[in-house]
């Protein structure tokens, strides 16, 4: 969890191990959660409040720093994207006094080195110190934004000149055109008789971060006609949206690259409709099982992150061949950083896929022992993991479905127990007791020590809370004497 302050200091910007970030006032003993969203895939572990306290910086395990306005965070003013570079970002940055620089250390390779962004420039370092950081701990800028201070793990602090110092007094290597990739002030005069197409993405996004968007998009109109890749279609399309200005149907019109691009630009900045829209035009064009595979896998993402509806019954009937990379794929993904809703969605899902192969290796004779075996641990499984999420969000009736979706597959002295806090909280007791019966007679719980010791543990946990706990105690009484 990281913390930053609002400007006003009367609330807090922090972050959850979900990727979820929250503006929390201080207000009371307790505080109030003013706003809830979700900017990134995995963990942020450092954020930045601007001076005005009009922009928020957060720096995520995901490998991007994105920049949010406050007042209206749901979707990201800005975003640097460091997969490229495979890159891991440690634990600090730092902003500039005037906020035109934003430091941080990232490890490009070993060792880790210091690079430099800047907040309205590219999505990529425009400076990077070759020196050995790897020992560095923390960084600040001076008042005057033209040094900069290093702590390091072995107790050294040091002071170096930032690369605004750097190029300031005419010793850095660095030319006109890096200059402007970089998003420096540039005579505009100069730009607009530059006539090498190699410069023309530059001198485009140089307009557009100038704020002048006809210019811009004349200058991305040149560059794809020069050079059609993905990333000129993409800086067109976002200058053209700047104008108001909406070619979606147009640009899901083009070569599969350019919609890949496209698909995962949507991604990357969180518009979760217009992914799934490329998304599922690209697996509409799918050439290959691996291509749709991977395209239906994505749909599934990006309307499980935005929330978007998919009918599940028409979406998961594909051919049998591929039920088990489907299965496989989201397995992988259920891995990376997710709400707890959109946890239990994901675990019901890949019960439902997982029961369409097994199903299909029964019907075509082929299902070995090993496929059974692999079948009733994993379906167990992933409804005990939505079982207990939905008994901490205290949506019982549905934690008792899925934990009886479990328990009905692999009877189980966990399911039992699972199955029974939720009766016990739904005030149910003569429910739970009977559960306990039928597991002890079926021979499910081998010893009710075993499960009186469970319930014994639950009970100095305090999972339930105080009013309920005289029930929890009845029912252990009632183990006892049985």
């Amino acid at each position: 969890m990281s913390i930053a302050f609002a400007r006003d200091e009367k609330s807090i910007f922090i972050s959850n191990e979900d990727g979820s970030l929250q503006h929390v006032t201080l207000a009371g003993p307790d505080g109030k959660v003013l706003r809830t969203w979700y900017g990134h895939n995995s963990e942020v572990y450092d954020m930045r409040s601007s001076a005005s306290g009009q922009v928020l910086y957060t720096l995520s395990y995901d490998r991007t720093i994105k920049t949010w306005a406050t007042d209206n965070p749901e979707t990201p003013l800005r975003f640097f994207d460091l997969t490229s570079l495979k890159a891991e970002i440690t634990s600090f940055a730092c902003l500039s006094p005037d906020e035109s620089e934003l430091a941080s250390l990232v490890s490009l390779s070993y060792p880790s080195q210091l690079s430099f962004f800047l907040p309205n420039g590219p999505s990529t370092p425009y400076w990077v110190y070759p020196e050995d950081m790897s020992l560095l701990v923390s960084a600040t800028y001076d008042h005057t934004g033209n040094f900069l201070f290093t702590g390091f793990k072995d107790g050294r602090i040091e002071k170096t000149g930032t690369p605004k110092w750097f190029i300031q007094q005419e010793v850095a290597d660095i030319t006109l055109q890096l200059l402007i990739e970089y998003g420096f002030r540039i005579d505009p005069d100069t730009l607009l008789s530059n006539q090498n197409p190699q410069a023309l993405p530059a001198i485009a996004n140089y307009f557009y971060q100038a704020g002048n968007h006809k210019i811009a998009k004349e200058k991305w109109e040149k560059a794809v006609q020069t050079n059609p890749t993905g990333t000129n279609y993409i800086g067109l399309y976002t200058t053209e949206h700047a104008l108001g200005i909406n070619r979606l149907s147009d640009y899901l019109t083009l070569s599969p690259d350019i919609l890949l691009a496209f698909a995962e630009h949507f991604k990357k900045t969180l518009e979760w409709g217009n992914a799934k829209l490329f998304y599922e035009k690209l697996l509409a064009n799918a050439k290959t099982k691996e291509d749709g595979i991977r395209f239906r896998v994505a749909i599934h993402e990006v309307s499980l992150r935005g929330g978007i509806f998919i009918d599940k019954n028409t979406f998961f009937d594909f051919s049998e061949d591929i039920y088990y990379e489907m299965y496989y794929n989201l397995t992988l993904y259920f891995r990376n950083a997710w709400s707890k809703s959109q946890q239990v969605v994901l675990s019901e899902d890949i019960c439902q896929i997982l029961e369409k192969q097994y199903q299909y290796l029964l019907k075509a004779g082929i299902a070995t022992e090993n496929d059974s075996s692999s079948y009733i641990s994993d379906y167990a499984t992933y409804y005990a993991i939505a079982g207990r999420i939905l008994f901490n969000k205290r949506q019982h009736q549905r934690s008792i479905h899925c934990f009886k979706k479990s328990y009905d597959i692999f009877p189980h002295p966990s399911n039992t127990e699972g199955i029974a806090l939720n009766l016990l909280i739904l005030d149910r007791l003569d429910d739970a007791k009977q559960l306990y019966s039928d597991a002890l007679s079926a021979k499910i719980i081998k010893d009710k020590k075993e499960a009186v010791l469970g319930l014994k543990e639950i009970a100095e946990s305090e999972i339930l809370h105080s009013g309920k706990m005289a029930d929890l105690q009845n029912l252990i009484q009632w183990l006892e004497n049985l």
